[in-house]
């Protein structure tokens, strides 16, 4: 069940980021790269229905998935990260400065 919860908060949060980001126009290119990732992860969960009754390719189309979903966090950490640095230089310089 917490597998179920985990993989729909994760599409959540690429479709809700996607459209938020897409507002945004300096980030409007990763709100689209957002969106279609939750659009291919959840082709994959339903590619991934059928196959697990045969048994065939299961573990491939699971673990394609697993690295859809880490790529698109570790998209937003790097954002964040690229996006906050900058401004605690910026501070820390103003304290050193002031």
């Amino acid at each position: 069940m917490s597998s179920v919860i985990g993989f729909v908060a994760a599409v959540a949060s690429m479709l809700l980021l996607g459209s938020l980001l897409r507002e945004i126009p300096r980030w409007r290119h990763l709100g689209e790269i957002g969106q279609l990732t939750a659009l291919v992860v959840i082709a994959l969960g339903m590619l991934e229905l059928p196959l697990s009754l045969t048994n065939h390719w299961v573990g491939l189309v699971e673990r394609i998935q697993v690295l859809w979903v880490s790529g698109w966090f570790a998209v937003l950490a790097l954002l964040a990260l690229r996006t906050a640095l900058p401004r605690q230089a910026g501070s820390h310089a103003n304290r050193l400065g002031s």
